[in-house]
């Protein structure tokens, strides 16, 4: 694009004399004139030139000129295209302080962000001014989580005693144990009453009923046949189903089934039967024995060898034993004829006593 630039003084040859060859006006002068108008002319925008608003929002056109309403819609996105923020930044004053520029979307506009409690802009840096923040004020808070310590106060119960630091939980505390202030327990109820031990296997603290570390009291008793029971060869269980007494504490003994069973601490265990077998047939052998679960403990073996036919026959067995929870303790007699045990208690009994 050029602008046109005169080349001939025309007004200088109005000024010469009628008979100045230079006064006269050619034909070259013109062509040179004209030729000069035409390239300012045609190098010119036209009025078609100026770009329409579809092309101001395209932006692909180097051929066309804006206009100061073309700039103007297209910043303010009279397209509808954008945010219209390039106005709202002109229109914005100078705020006098560091502000961050943002959207409002109450007022639809761009304006300046004003730090609030609690917040400092410096720069190009947002930081928290801390002292501005009062912590009970913000959201979530929750006092339980944020107690005066000096306001909790430690107490020591009953066994208890406290040393190095107050009574409250604003300085450091011992907790002690202090067995002066244990009051002295006369009567143990065994198998309720508990024992605090560390578990080392578990490595945690643990309880224990005082009967499984050392047992209850310890009892004995004592019964007898009172009457006559069958023997065989076969061996029989033998039930001493009358009481004479019966003071044990570490289990239990039945006059139904003759059985001795062990409680949950289980027990050491002295136990004596005797059995009196009416009229042992010469050469028989009688046997009284001590059964755990079915299994042979102890036994005792009673025969008549005398050459006057047959008499009474004594056998005693005694032993010591230890049971454990729910283990079941009898006596069982066997004879190699049938005969009968002699009733009564001189004749027929067994004592058993807890050492443990």
């Amino acid at each position: 694009m050029s602008d046109y630039t005169v080349t001939t003084d025309f007004s200088a040859k109005d000024a010469l004399p009628a008979d100045d060859p230079d006064k006269k006006l050619q034909g070259g002068e013109l062509d040179t004139e004209f030729d000069a108008l035409q390239v300012a002319v045609n190098t010119k925008y036209d009025v078609s030139d100026i770009a329409t608003q579809v092309q101001a929002e395209a932006g692909t056109d180097n051929t066309t000129i804006m206009t100061p309403l073309r700039v103007s819609n297209l910043l303010s996105d009279s397209g509808g295209s954008g945010a219209g923020i390039v106005p709202d930044l002109i229109a914005l004053t100078d705020p006098g302080a560091d502000r961050i520029v943002f959207w409002d979307e109450s007022v639809n506009a761009a304006a300046f962000l004003t730090a609030s409690t609690g917040l400092t802009i410096s720069g190009t840096n947002i930081t928290t001014n801390d002292g501005a923040i009062v912590h009970a004020n913000l959201s979530g808070w929750d006092g339980n989580e944020h107690i005066d310590h000096t306001g909790v106060t430690i107490t020591a119960g009953t066994g208890l005693s406290y040393s190095v630091g107050g009574t409250d939980i604003s300085t450091s505390a011992t907790i002690d144990l202090d067995i002066t202030e244990l009051a002295e327990e006369l009567t143990i109820d065994a198998e309720n009453d508990d024992i605090v031990f560390y578990d080392a296997s578990a490595t945690t603290h643990r309880k224990v009923p005082i009967d499984s570390i050392l047992g209850a009291d310890l009892g004995d008793g004592k019964w007898y046949r009172n009457a006559t029971s069958a023997l065989s060869a076969t061996e029989t269980t033998l039930v001493f189903n009358t009481e004479v007494y019966d003071a044990l504490t570490r289990g239990t003994y039945s006059t139904t089934t003759g059985a001795y069973t062990a409680g949950s601490a289980g027990a050491r265990l002295l136990i004596s039967a005797t059995v009196n077998i009416d009229g042992q047939d010469e050469t028989d052998d009688g046997r009284v024995v001590i059964e755990v679960d079915d299994v042979e403990q102890a036994a005792a073996l009673g025969t008549n060898r005398g050459q006057y036919g047959a008499s009474g026959t004594t056998i005693t067995v005694t032993t010591v034993l230890s049971v454990t929870s729910g283990q079941v303790v009898d006596v069982r007699v066997t004879n190699d004829s049938a005969k009968n045990s002699l009733a009564g208690l001189a004749n027929t009994y067994m004592s058993i006593v807890e050492l443990g």
